[in-house]
């Protein structure tokens, strides 16, 4: 089972306070739907919680792009707090030298953005993180 006390997660929502004048929303929903499948893997703990942060933290950047749209007085928090957040993610990644991981995560989250940027609601980032793993 994996806590709900994730240190990269928290760490995101601790900077946020600190240095921003914006609430930030972590992606809940996108946290049990990755929890959900990461509990059937066989890999240690710490393993599980980089990829439920990485996961989690990817969709809450792109909800933070989204808010940039409705709250125009923190126009430049949100933004640039999405970008730290995602530029955050690729960095857990290789400071734990999950460079596969990487890979794929780039590839697809890559994908994700365009994909929403055309309006389509394809999205293989989660299975194509559980293939990799």
């Amino acid at each position: 089972m994996i806590s709900h006390d994730n240190k990269y997660i928290n760490m995101i929502i601790q900077y946020t306070k600190q240095y921003t004048p914006v609430e930030i929303q972590i992606n809940i929903a996108k946290y049990h739907e990755v929890c959900h499948h990461l509990n059937s893997k066989h890999i240690s703990d710490h393993y599980k919680e980089i990829i439920a942060a990485i996961y989690t933290l990817f969709y809450t950047a792109l909800d933070c792009h989204k808010m940039a749209k409705y709250d125009s007085s923190d126009l430049q928090y949100y933004i640039l707090l999405g970008d730290y957040i995602s530029s955050y993610c690729t960095e857990i990644l290789y400071k734990n030298k999950k460079f596969e991981l990487l890979d794929v995560f780039t590839q697809n989250t890559k994908k994700v953005i365009f994909n929403r940027l055309n309006q389509k609601h394809t999205d293989h980032l989660l299975k194509a993180l559980m293939n990799t793993i």
